[in-house]
């Protein structure tokens, strides 16, 4: 389909994987997983990398909401002239507006574009006692999660999806 806005997600990695993925959405609302990127053991050099990529394949303007917990990271991020915010970090609440675009056919994966993310899909581990993700498995799935729900937050889309039903791979 025919993408208008486009957004990234970032979560920052060495021993775990560290992760950028890019979100294409329509007019419509709609959401696309596009891109992968998901590395282990790379510096902050090889993201700023990856990022300007992005920003030439989809513009300067694309904001990248990132992992707050490497404050370093996203201000060399700024610094190198990439649209970086903290990743706003709920982590129910990010979960549910993931799943809720899941369910109402609002959330697609490009298969060819994504290597982690259906590993880690299948693998996500819930704590019934804590009622929480376990932090295993979830580096493509956090960075999923800061783009989703920060962008939603960000442009005020949280109440805003359409009521429809489907989990779907495009």
């Amino acid at each position: 389909p025919k993408l208008s806005t486009f957004y990234c997600g970032v979560d920052w990695g060495y021993e775990h994987w560290g992760s950028i993925v890019v979100i294409g959405e329509t007019d419509d609302g709609t959401a696309y997983l596009i891109e992968e990127h998901a590395k282990q053991h790379e510096e902050i050099d090889y993201w700023v990398d990856i990022a300007k990529e992005i920003q030439e394949r989809y513009g300067s303007r694309v904001p990248f909401y990132c992992d707050s917990a490497r404050p370093e990271h996203v201000d060399r991020f700024k610094r190198e002239h990439i649209e970086a915010f903290n990743g706003d970090k709920a982590r129910l609440t990010g979960v549910e507006a993931v799943a809720r675009r899941f369910k109402k056919d609002k959330l697609f994966i490009c298969r060819d574009k994504v290597e982690k993310f259906p590993n880690e899909i299948y693998q996500y581990v819930w704590d019934e006692k804590k009622g929480e993700p376990i932090k295993l498995f979830d580096d493509v799935l956090d960075s999923l999660r800061y783009a989703i729900y920060s962008n939603e937050v960000r442009n005020g889309k949280t109440a805003e999806i359409v009521n429809k039903v489907g989990f779907g791979f495009y």
